[in-house]
This record gives C-alpha cells, sequence and structure tokens, in this order.
C-alpha cells in the first residue's frame, strides 16, 4: 500500500500530509475528488460509499464520549478535526443509501460536540437538519431522539454566543 501511495503522491494524484500523528495522512486532490464524485455510480462505488459511511460512523461514535471532555478531549478534537471532510463525506453519502436518515443520525448525533467546540454551530445545525428531513427520520427511534437532542444544543449554544444588539 506504501509503494501505491508513493506512486499517487509522485504524479500529483494525492497530497501527504506530514502531521503530528504517528502516520503520515494522504488525501485525494480535490478535482479528483470532484471528477470521481461527477463519474457515473457503479455497484462498486456504491459498495464503497458504503464501506466509507459505515468506517467513520464508527470512528464517530467511538469518538463521542471523549468529545464530551476528559483527558482525551484534545486528541480526540484533533483526530475528529483531521477527518472532517471524511465525516462530511459520509453524511452526504447518508442520502445516497438504504435507511440514510439513521445512518446520517447516528453520525451526526455523535460529532456534534466537536462543531460546537470548534465554533461550527451553523455548519452542525444545518448538517442535523438535513439528516432529520432525510426520508425515515420521523419514525420515533433512538437516532432520532439523538439527532434532535444534538440539533436542540446546537442550538442553544448558537443563541448563547450569538451577539446581542441593545
Amino acid at each position: 500500500m506504501l509503494d501505491v501511495s508513493t506512486r499517487l503522491v509522485d504524479k500529483s494524484l494525492v497530497a501527504v500530509d506530514l502531521t503530528d500523528e504517528p502516520e503520515p495522512r494522504y488525501r485525494l486532490l480535490e478535482p479528483l475528488r470532484d471528477f470521481a464524485a461527477a463519474m457515473n455510480d457503479t455497484g462498486e462505488a456504491t459498495a464503497l460509499r458504503g464501506r466509507h459511511l459505515e468506517y467513520f460512523i464508527d470512528v464517530a461514535e467511538r469518538a463521542a464520549p471523549a468529545l464530551l471532555g476528559g483527558p482525551d478531549q484534545s486528541q480526540t478534537l484533533a483526530q475528529v478535526g483531521a477527518d472532517h471532510q471524511n465525516f462530511l463525506a459520509a453524511l452526504h453519502a447518508c442520502g445516497l443509501v438504504n435507511d440514510g436518515a439513521l445512518l446520517a443520525l447516528r453520525l451526526a448525533g455523535s460529532i456534534w460536540r466537536f462543531w460546537y467546540v470548534r465554533g461550527y454551530l451553523s455548519l452542525g445545525r444545518d448538517r442535523l437538519a438535513s439528516a432529520l428531513a432525510l426520508p425515515g427520520a420521523e419514525r420515533p427511534t433512538p437516532e432520532r431522539a439523538l439527532g434532535l437532542y444534538a440539533a436542540g444544543g446546537l442550538a442553544i449554544l448558537q443563541e448563547i454566543f450569538r451577539p446581542h444588539r441593545g
């Protein structure tokens, strides 16, 4: 895998981010991501999107407790921040899969505290509103309760931090 990654970097198809993490992070350049997204959907692309979505839901759910606070909060915020674009892509993919509403609510409901701490209140509220608007989100489920709780939390926090004129 390292050989393939190195060749992609050498051909300027993938960028490598050398951060404080123990391993470098690779990311597809935006024009290539856009091109890939514009291609016709194939069964393989659908399967890959599903695996990406499942992986980032798992990452989000495991990160959620540390986002509340504690000794691992700073590291978890950095990790979620490093993968923020992947979380957003996974949320977008929820609109394209079966039971996408429940998946979107699980994902957004797990990382809403990241949006709060980083000051992405409008973004978080928008993503949660989109998740709650997906078909199937109206059913009374634990995922809906989590999404409503998260959306309410961000709405309250945005109101608290909104500059008041008076």
